[in-house]
């Protein structure tokens, strides 16, 4: 057999493999001999051409044929039976052994080929080396989209390109070439004589490269060109546009995402207005601005062949707009147009629009995508439509509205209309009412005169007759004549000239007075600028005010002095007649009040809060709102009008009191005590409105007024927390609510939503905290993804608090798993960990472990860490524990953290009965796959350690199990296999030498062979291994003596967080519900990070730390109940070990001149550092005195303790008498604990130190479980 042959056969066997015969011969049939560039041209334009690389380019019509019969995903490299020249394959294949590297499968199957396609496929520079060897003179179309071109690569390349005569299409985009690249490519565009279409777009050509831009353009044969994402600017637009002057050929351009502006934007369109080849243009994110409009606009005079124009996201303004429309008018060529999202404004499309409305226009395509539109503007599209085939796509319109914010578009317009078309068409009053006069008898019958009206030609509306024919009749009782109709229109001529006047002055002192805004916000907000708004408001005109209280709003603080200047305006307005200037000085005090200055004003916004009208009465509340955050004090002041405002009818009013309630008891403990009396009346209102019929004023989805009852809910969750007797009241209308509340539409999901959150959140019953979780169990059933996320983030923190109640809808919540959406699954993730339990461990393992398949590589990582975690707390026996963990680790490959193969290493070295099996079951995985960095990195350190009970069989074989029988060398062979594999970590080597240089000692038979890896890796690259190497090279020779004791097994390695029995667990969870234990470490340190604040109040929060300096510790303490690095220590009485017995037992000690019978206790006692607890205690309450010495040299200094208990218990920490402990127990720190125990549990404590030793930051943790009984007996 020939090489060509057995070439021929390889290549059959590597790349039709996954496709069957059948479907091969079909591919065969709709295989064309060769596609036209015309073709391939408008494939690659329209996105034809497949993107995965390798893949061979067929017809679209066969391509549609193919995939109706084959479904299948995954395309792999479709290839002809008669490749057109097989050659380049072998020069290919040469060229990658000369060069020593692997050739590419991919590229082997496109060499044969005239069209080559590969995009997102980095290679290497060698990988172009040997590609651009196998490149001939036939190829007729290159795509290199983003394969890592470097300036080095690109010249290799240029230069087989230069050969390749028939080239019509390269496409070299995403590639960052550099200069030397672009030269190159310069260069060879010179001999491809039969290029047509280029692209380099994203390739990172710079401004500064010289003439060499206008190269580009040169190739006279070429019709299109794609220079996008680059950063031309104005030298680069002036050689392009020199070079589209001399081009009769190319029809498209596009130089979006460039820095074509001002000089630049000019000079480019200079060459387009002479070029008279190019149709379309895409210059969109370039910044035009308006000087590239005014250069524009010439262009759409003068230019008569250009057809598409992409001027999108430009920063053209309505000036701009207003330019471009001027060229519009006068051009016949362009067919489509885009200037979406633009700040053009709806006057600038007016003027677009407009210039379209013309006879001579061809624009059939208008895109203003992003931008608002009048009503009127919308309507002209319409008329345009009308006449020709023209689309206007745009976001919303409006109605065109007066300076006074009055429509236009008014019922008084009907008769302007009349007028309007009597001015048109320069008739006198006289002439029209003989018009309309058919009869001759100088008057019009009132029924006949709208008719005659219409009929007389005036473009009038129903709507516009019926205001005319009242207007007319209301005028006078007889028939009509002519000096009454005279009247008519002459009054209305002065309305409108009276009124048109008005509003130019209007405008005139507006624009006058925003001039001055403008200037001070652009000098920096100058003081002296200020007072025009101080005078502004100081004016009686309302619209004088308004402007001036809108500028204060801005540009003032309550950190500028000089806005107590204007707390007598503001009192003034407050108390003036006018409804809305009184509203316009409360909106201003809201926004700027400082704390004087909201002493000042209360009392006057407390006397609107008793005003009559509802306007004034909402504005106050609202106002009262912002003052209650400034000034909690201020609560005093409005306690009784605020009560007085839960009777009012009004839904606006009663909403605002409702807020202002809920704010006041966040704000003020007092205030919190004062309306907890208030609940029964909350109560009746939310039964009201529970109870109360239809109401359209305020029924959303058949729901009455559901923002007030979710104010009502949130207030009170906020009332009945830790409340017993608020509680009790309010649960039967929580009941009601859950009950009675439809969940078919987002307005009552909503409800039920805070409804859970409050029964969660107060001293509810059990059977309505089981309704409130059935209730977020309904939600998971949901269709809307927002609502089961909803319900997974919710029952998260509702599953420490009812545990049970959650686990019915376990279920549920694994389905979740299999959801589409990443942050639905990630949630239940999470939720899955927090439902494990001794009970269902074996079932939930099973369930993640098929979740861990299948899961996105982003969700790997920490779902092996939470299974790991789970496992070593509800384990039912080692060998299990083991067995999983494997599964784990076969399943998660290389997603796994390091912290988890440390810590399966020390249960296996804690578990004597399963070290032989546990090698066995790692052997049988590694044997033949080693890919699995983290499970090769486990086998490797246990085959170090127990490979002979291995191969000797000491150990427990199960029925089941295969017996395997291995020799002593073919172990050895396995890890010098890891060691040599190319694609092993550093880490994983270093296992594999250490284990080989263990079974130095325990495989005798083996030892030359492991000597001698040994020697071979002494001059390894890498350093750590290098280093081993020529240390255990040394036992061998100089040292071999005590190698056997060097290497012997390691001792019992102790797991960091020592797994309990579950009986323990349980208990330990009944007596610390709050407590978050190390399997939701990571889920709660995700919940923590979540924006809903609500939700996350459901927890019950541990008890809080007072440590006396003015800062929050709710944040330390969750990150001290969450870590993963507890220690439990349990240290005897220090005196026990002095005098070696218990005498000192029963002594008194003397704590603070005062006698106490309780020991004391070491809490810590670690590198020089010691602290002991003494023990006081009164009633219910211990006082724990900490004393914390050092017998280092170096003193430890920023010393913090901190400590969290059980939420049965209530913790106080006062502030310590130092943050430095001296050195050589020269001195100690003092601090006292103060612990509330009223149910006498036994006491708790995990503790956390943070200190600066030797200026290196230490952090330590502990649990101290062994307190003396008489501190809480």
């Amino acid at each position: 057999m020939s090489k060509l042959e057995q070439m021929e056969q390889n290549d059959d066997n590597n790349y039709d493999t996954d496709l069957d015969d059948q479907i091969a011969d079909q591919i065969d049939e709709y295989t064309p001999s060769r596609l036209t560039f015309d073709e391939k041209l408008a494939a690659h334009r329209s996105n034809r051409l497949n993107q995965t690389f390798g893949q061979i380019n067929i017809p679209y019509e066969s391509q549609l044929k193919i995939e109706k019969e084959i479904n299948d995903e995954t395309l792999v490299p479709l290839r002809c039976k008669t490749p057109h020249n097989i050659t380049r394959v072998q020069m290919y294949e040469n060229s990658c052994q000369a060069l020593d590297i692997t050739s590419d499968w991919q590229i082997r199957a496109l060499l044969p080929y005239d069209t080559i396609t590969i995009i997102d496929r980095p290679f290497s520079f060698n990988d172009f080396r040997a590609f651009a060897t196998a490149i001939e003179g036939n190829l007729e179309s290159l795509t290199l989209h983003s394969v890592g071109l470097t300036s080095r690569s690109v010249h290799v390349l240029c230069q087989a390109l230069n050969q390749c005569v028939h080239l019509n299409l390269l496409d070299l985009s995403n590639n960052k070439i550099g200069k030397k690249g672009f030269e190159s490519i310069v260069d060879t565009l010179s001999h491809l004589s039969s290029l047509l279409y280029l692209s380099l777009a994203n390739c990172g050509m710079e401004d500064s490269y010289g003439i060499g831009i206008g190269d580009l353009c040169r190739p006279k044969k070429l019709l299109e060109i794609n220079l996008s994402g680059n950063e031309f600017g104005e030298n680069a637009c002036i050689f392009i546009g020199n070079a589209l002057t001399e081009h009769k050929n190319l029809s498209y351009l596009n130089l979006s995402w460039n820095l074509i502006r001002g000089v630049a934007s000019i000079a480019l369109f200079r060459g387009i207005e002479v070029n008279q080849s190019l149709t379309e243009l895409d210059i969109s994110w370039s910044g035009l601005s308006y000087d590239g409009s005014v250069a524009l606009r010439r262009i759409l005079i003068v230019n008569k062949v250009l057809q598409r124009l992409n001027i999108s996201n430009c920063n053209i303004e309505w000036i701009s707009a207003k330019l471009i429309s001027a060229g519009l008018i006068k051009n016949s060529t362009l067919h489509i147009l885009n200037l979406s999202y633009n700040p053009i404004t709806t006057h600038g499309v007016q003027y677009i629009v407009q210039a379209l409305n013309v006879k001579t226009s061809a624009v059939s395509m208008l895109d203003i995508s992003g931008i608002t539109v009048f009503t009127s503007t919308v309507r002209l599209a319409e008329k345009i439509a009308q006449r020709r085939s023209f689309i206007m796509k745009y976001d919303c319109e409006m109605p065109v509205h007066d300076i006074l914010g009055r429509e236009t578009a008014t019922k008084g317009d009907s008769m302007r209309k009349v007028i309007q078309y009597i001015d048109e068409r320069r008739w006198r009053t006289l002439e029209y009412f003989r018009m309309l006069d058919k009869n001759n008898k100088l008057q019009l019958d009132k029924k006949s005169i709208t008719l005659n009206i219409v009929k007389s030609g005036v473009p009038l509306q129903t709507e516009d007759i019926q205001n005319i024919h009242k207007r007319l009749t209301r005028t006078t009782s007889q028939p009509l004549t002519y000096k009454n109709l005279n009247t008519i229109f002459n009054d209305q001529r002065r309305r409108d000239l009276s009124l048109k006047a008005r509003q130019e002055k209007q405008t005139k002192d507006m624009r006058k007075h925003n001039r001055k805004i403008l200037q001070t916000v652009s000098h920096h907000f100058p003081d002296i600028e200020i007072l025009e708004c101080l005078k502004l408001i100081a004016s009686t005109r309302f619209t004088d005010k308004r402007i001036g209280y809108l500028g204060a709003m801005l540009l003032l603080d309550e950190r500028q002095d000089i806005h107590v200047l204007i707390t007598n305006s503001l009192k003034n307005d407050l108390n003036h007649s006018n409804q809305y200037i009184a509203g316009l000085a409360l909106c201003a005090l809201g926004t700027i009040c400082s704390p004087e200055m909201s002493r000042d004003l209360g009392g006057e916004v407390e006397k609107l809060m008793k005003s009559s009208n509802p306007y004034l009465k909402k504005k106050a509340v609202l106002c009262t709102v912002r003052i209650i955050r400034k000034v909690p004090e201020q609560f005093d002041v409005f306690q009784n009008s605020v009560r007085s405002l839960l009777s009012e009818k009004n839904h606006g009013v009663l909403l605002s009191a409702i807020t202002l309630i809920t704010e006041m008891c966040e704000q003020n403990h007092q205030a919190l005590q004062v309306f907890r009396k208030l609940v029964p009346n909350l109560v009746r209102i939310l039964k009201n409105l529970i109870m109360s019929g239809y109401s359209p004023e305020h029924d959303v989805s058949g729901i009455s007024d559901p923002f007030l009852q979710v104010r009502l809910l949130r207030l009170m969750r906020i009332l009945g927390r830790n409340d017993i007797e608020a509680s009790e009241i309010m649960n039967d209308i929580l009941a009601q609510v859950s009950t009675n509340t439809e969940n078919t539409k987002n307005v009552g999901n909503a409800i039920l939503y805070e409804t859970v959150l409050t029964i969660m959140n107060i001293k509810s019953e059990s059977g309505l905290r089981v309704l409130a979780v059935n209730i977020l169990g309904r939600f998971l059933l949901n269709n809307d993804k927002n609502i089961r996320y909803v319900a997974l983030n919710t029952l998260l923190h509702v599953v420490q608090a009812d545990h049970s109640a959650v686990q019915r809808h376990r279920a549920t919540v694994v389905e979740c798993l299999k959801d589409a959406d990443v942050s639905i699954k990630r949630r239940a993730m999470e939720l899955c960990f927090a439902l494990i339990n001794s009970n269902n461990i074996r079932t939930m393992i099973n369930e993640m472990l098929t979740f861990l398949g299948t899961c996105e590589q982003e969700f790997k990582a920490d779902c092996t860490s939470n299974m790991f975690l789970a496992m070593d707390r509800f384990s039912p026996s080692k060998r299990w524990h083991v067995d999983q963990m494997i599964k784990v680790l076969t399943t998660a490959g290389n997603s796994v953290r390091d912290d988890i193969v440390s810590s399966l290493i020390g249960i296996i070295s804690s578990s004597p009965d399963l070290h032989g099996y546990t090698a066995q079951q790692l052997y049988k995985f590694i044997r033949d796959d080693i890919t699995q960095q983290p499970l090769v990195q486990v086998a490797s350190w246990t085959l170090g350690e127990f490979g002979d009970l291995f191969v000797s069989g000491q150990y427990q074989h199960t029925e089941d199990e295969e017996n395997i029988q291995v020799t002593e060398g073919e172990i050895v062979n396995v890890l010098e296999k890891i060691l040599n594999w190319s694609l092993s970590t550093v880490i994983t080597r270093e296992y594999a030498i250490n284990a080989l240089m263990k079974l130095s000692t325990r495989f005798p038979s083996c030892s030359d062979q492991i000597q001698s890896v040994m020697t071979v890796y002494a001059c390894n690259m890498n350093l750590e291994l290098q280093t081993r190497a020529v240390e255990y090279t040394s036992l061998f020779t100089k040292h071999n003596s005590i190698r056997s004791s060097i290497v012997e097994r390691m001792p019992v390695l102790m797991n960091n967080q020592p797994s309990t029995t579950n009986n323990e667990e349980q208990t330990y969870e009944q007596e610390d519900s709050s407590s978050i234990t190390g399997i939701n470490s990571h889920i709660t340190s995700d919940i923590k990070n979540e924006p809903v604040e609500d939700l996350f109040k459901i927890l019950d929060e541990p008890s809080s730390t007072n440590t006396g300096n003015e800062f929050n510790t709710e944040n330390n303490l969750f990150d001290l109940l969450n870590s993963n690095n507890q220690q439990s220590i349990s240290v005897p009485n220090p005196l026990d070990d002095i005098f070696g017995n218990d005498l000192l037992k029963n002594q008194s000690i003397i704590i603070n001149g005062k006698t106490s019978s309780i020991p004391s206790m070491t809490a810590i006692d670690k590198n020089g550092l010691r602290i002991i607890f003494q023990f006081e205690r009164q009633d219910n309450i211990l006082f724990i005195h900490l004393h914390a010495t050092n017998s280092t040299k170096i003193p430890i200094t920023n010393f913090v303790f901190k400590a969290a208990v059980p939420k049965t218990f209530n913790l106080e920490l006062l502030p310590p008498t130092s943050t430095t402990i001296p050195s050589n127990n020269s001195g100690d720190l003092r601090q006292t604990i103060k612990i509330l125990n009223s149910n006498k549990d036994k006491l708790r404590m995990r503790i956390k130190l943070n200190y600066l030793y030797n200026n290196s930051s230490i952090s330590d943790e502990a649990e101290l479980n062994t307190f003396p009984e008489q501190c809480y007996n």
